[in-house]
């Protein structure tokens, strides 16, 4: 039986990012307690991290459940708790995966407080969790105690790019209609 999620399937096709992929599932396997994905705005990393959430609920992991919070416009650890009411998530065991997108507004108003919930979470809950950022921010999160990486999403390359382009056109294009010519 899947645990509940507030992650629905995502519509269209996901395209490369299989290597970050990769990497998240299993620092996640190997009990990470906290994931960082960073990339400059706008490269892909709210869709990345809603594939790995629904990845894992195919895959039955987290059965306490697997939610996912946009911090966007969040500054306070105050707007943060509000929002966790709003959404009624409680934290019960390990077994949950938290995502937390977006955390550069609460993390640039309020970076020591945003430090010390994220820690209070993870040691007193026991939850693995996931956040996205413009940049890392481990260097400010980090405890001995806890076991953190970074992923970087980089621009997709050109192959990529062409490949995504395609999978979300709707009309046939050519290579010729690109302007990418083989000789």
């Amino acid at each position: 039986m899947r645990g509940p999620t507030n992650v629905e399937r995502q519509a269209g096709v996901f395209t490369a990012r299989q290597y970050e992929i990769y990497k998240c599932c299993n620092y996640v396997r190997e009990n990470y307690s906290l994931v960082n994905i960073y990339g400059q705005a706008g490269i892909g990393k709210t869709r990345f991290v809603k594939e790995i959430a629904y990845y894992m609920n195919c895959r039955y992991r987290f059965f306490s459940g697997i939610y996912y919070l946009d911090l966007g416009q969040v500054k306070s650890t105050d707007e943060f708790k509000e929002l966790l009411q709003k959404e009624n998530l409680t934290f019960r065991n390990s077994d949950t995966l938290l995502i937390l997108d977006d955390v550069y507004n609460m993390f640039k108003h309020n970076h020591s407080q945003f430090r010390w919930w994220i820690i209070d979470i993870i040691t007193r809950y026991q939850v693995t969790i996931l956040i996205t950022s413009r940049n890392s921010v481990l260097e400010h999160l980090e405890d001995d105690h806890l076991m953190m990486k970074d992923i970087e999403l980089s621009p997709l390359n050109m192959i990529e790019s062409v490949e995504l382009l395609l999978s979300t056109c709707k009309k046939q294009i050519t290579l010729d209609d690109m302007g990418i010519y083989s000789d």
